[in-house]
C-alpha cells in the first residue's frame, strides 16, 4: 500500500483530522485511527499493519504525544521499518528525550494549528502515491496477517498499556470506572451499586458451596460458562441504556440511529453544563453538574422545509417562507427558519410520539457529551466544521453531511452550532441551571425562551455549545430554526 500513517495523541484529534482532510484533498490515501477502530478487537493489529505497509509516517509532536506510550511505540515501529518520517511540531518543545530520535530530521512547524505549506506535500509525493483527484480514508482496510512473517507477529505482541493521550486507546471495560473527575451524583450512584452487587455476590457464594462428594458435570459447567459469556455480551451492549452503566466519556458511545425517523440516541450520563464562573463573564455561568438517568432521542438534523411541507400537507403545521436564499434551487433542503416557538412545538408534537422541543440541558448534553467539550466535535474551534457566513457567504447551502463531516456531535447530531440557531423548551432564567425551578415548558403565552447553537451570521465567539440567546415565543426570526426530541422506549 502507499498510504500515509498519522500518529497523534487523542488530545490533538481536532488538528489530526484537519490534517488528514487536507492530505486527502491533496490526493493522498490516509490511515488515521477512529472511534470504530478503538472499539474493535483489531485495534493493535490494525496499527502495526498500517505502519508496516505505509509509504510515509507523520507524527504530531505535542506535550500530550510526548507522554503517550502509544505514540512512542508507533514511532519505534516506523523507525524499525525505516519509514520516511515527517515530525510536525504542533505545540511544546522539540528538545525532549522522546523527540531526540528526530535530531537529524527537520520538523515541520505547525504551531498554532496551521497546515503545512505546499512544499510539504511535494516532499510527501516523493514517497507516497498522489492521485489527481481526492485521496481515500483507508483506516478500515486491514489486510490479512502473514503468519509466516515472524517479525510482524512479534511486533503485534504486547501492546503498550493504555493511556489517555494515545492515538489508539483500547475500550474501557465495563468494570472500570474513572478514578477522578466524576460528578458527585454519579460517584455516589456508582458506590451504591457496587455495595449492592458485592452483597448479592457474597450471599450467593455463601449459599451455593458444592457438596464435597458431588461430582462435576462437565456439560453443565460448559453451559454455565456459555451463559456467563452471553450475559457479559448483553451487559456491554447496555452501556448508556437502562439497566447498564452510564457513559463516562464521549468515545465510549457508538452512535445509534432510529428506524422511525431522522433521530439519533442520546445515552444516559452526566456532564458539566455551562461555564466556570471564574473564567466566564457570560450568562452561561456558573457551571452545574447535570445527569440524565434515561436516554432520549434527538433529531440528527435541524428540521428541513421538505419535512415541514409534509406537516403542512397533513394539516398540523402552517405555511411559512424562508428568509434565507438557497444554493442551486435547494430550498426544500434548507433548515426551517422564520418559525415561532409555538409553530416549532406543534411540528415536534406531530413528528413523533410524545415529541417536543429539547430542554436547554438536553440540547447542551447532546452537543457536548460527558467530556463537556465547548464544541460538538471537541475542544478547539474549527471553522470548516460549521455552516456560517464566513465559509459560505450570503447564500446558505442545503443540509448535507458531506459539506461538514467533522461537524457532528458525539451522538451524530449535525449543525448543533452554526446553520440556524435552535429553539429550546426552556424559559430564559439565570444560572445556576435548575430543571425543577419552573423554567422548563413555561405556561405563559409569550415567554422569553432560550435559543441555542448560534446562527449563520453569528460571530465565532458566539458559536459554542454553551452560548445562550433569547427570543419571545411569537418571534419568527430569520436565523432561528429547531430540532425535536422524543422519549426512549427501549
Amino acid at each position: 500500500m502507499s498510504h500515509i500513517f498519522i500518529s497523534y495523541s487523542t488530545r490533538n484529534a481536532t488538528y489530526a483530522n484537519k490534517l488528514a482532510d487536507k492530505l486527502r484533498n491533496e490526493g493522498f490515501d490516509v490511515w488515521i485511527d477512529n472511534t470504530k477502530l478503538r472499539s474493535s478487537e483489531d485495534w493493535w493489529r490494525s496499527i502495526v499493519l498500517a505502519i508496516w505497509d505505509c509509504a510515509a509516517f507523520i507524527v504530531i509532536l505535542s506535550p500530550e504525544s510526548d507522554k503517550s506510550k502509544w505514540v512512542q511505540r508507533e514511532i519505534t515501529l516506523a523507525d524499525q521499518r525505516n519509514k520516511p518520517t515527517f515530525p510536525m511540531l504542533l505545540d511544546g518543545d522539540i528538545n525532549t528525550p522522546n523527540w531526540a530520535i528526530f535530531v537529524r530530521t527537520q520538523f515541520i512547524d505547525v504551531r498554532g494549528g496551521k497546515l503545512p505549506e505546499d512544499s510539504f506535500y511535494q516532499k510527501l509525493e516523493q514517497h507516497a502515491a498522489r492521485k489527481k483527484d481526492h485521496g481515500n480514508d483507508i483506516t478500515d482496510q486491514i489486510r490479512a496477517v502473514d503468519m509466516g512473517d515472524g517479525s510482524l507477529l512479534q511486533a503485534m505482541e504486547n501492546p503498550p498499556p493504555p493511556d489517555e493521550t494515545t492515538s489508539a486507546t483500547p475500550p474501557m471495560s465495563m468494570t472500570q470506572k474513572q478514578s477522578s473527575g466524576l460528578p458527585p451524583m454519579l460517584m455516589i450512584g456508582v458506590i451504591a451499586i457496587l455495595i449492592v452487587v458485592i452483597g448479592v455476590l457474597a450471599f450467593q457464594l455463601a449459599n451455593s458451596q458444592p457438596d464435597a462428594s458431588a461430582s462435576i458435570d462437565e456439560n453443565s459447567l460448559e453451559s454455565d460458562v456459555m451463559e456467563n459469556d452471553d450475559l457479559e455480551e448483553s451487559v456491554s451492549v447496555e452501556l448508556g441504556l437502562p439497566g447498564g452503566d452510564p457513559i463516562l466519556q464521549n468515545w465510549q458511545w457508538e452512535p445509534q440511529y432510529a428506524d422511525f425517523a431522522d433521530y439519533v440516541l442520546v445515552p444516559m450520563g452526566c456532564f458539566v453544563m455551562g461555564e466556570d464562573k471564574a473564567i466566564s463573564e457570560t450568562d452561561a455561568a456558573p457551571a452545574t453538574d447535570i445527569c440524565f438517568d434515561e436516554p432520549f432521542w434527538i433529531r440528527a438534523h435541524e428540521v428541513r422545509f421538505e419535512e415541514w411541507g409534509n406537516c403542512v400537507s397533513f394539516g398540523a403545521c402552517e405555511e411559512i417562507t424562508s428568509y434565507i436564499e438557497a444554493q442551486e434551487n435547494d430550498e426544500l433542503a434548507l433548515p426551517v427558519n422564520r418559525v415561532t416557538w409555538h409553530q416549532a412545538s406543534a411540528y415536534c408534537d406531530w413528528d413523533s410520539l410524545s415529541g417536543r422541543l429539547p430542554t436547554e440541558a438536553e440540547w447542551e448534553y447532546a452537543a457536548r457529551g460527558p467530556d463537556s467539550f465547548p464544541y460538538p466535535w471537541g475542544g478547539e474551534f474549527v471553522d470548516y466544521a460549521i455552516v456560517w457566513a464566513e465559509n459560505y457567504g450570503e447564500v446558505l447551502p442545503a443540509i448535507d453531511d458531506e459539506l461538514r463531516h467533522d461537524g457532528k456531535s458525539w451522538v451524530a447530531a449535525w449543525d448543533m452550532i452554526g446553520n440556524v440557531a435552535e429553539w429550546t423548551a426552556s424559559e430564559y432564567r439565570d444560572y445556576p441551571y435548575d430543571p425543577d425551578d419552573g423554567r422548563e415548558f413555561p405556561g405563559d403565552d409569550d415567554p422569553i425562551l432560550v435559543v441555542r447553537g448560534g446562527g449563520y451570521f453569528y460571530n465565532a465567539e458566539e458559536l459554542t455549545a454553551t452560548h445562550r440567546d433569547t427570543a419571545h415565543a411569537y418571534d419568527a426570526e430569520d436565523h432561528i430554526g429547531f430540532r425535536c426530541v422524543s422519549p426512549y422506549s427501549g
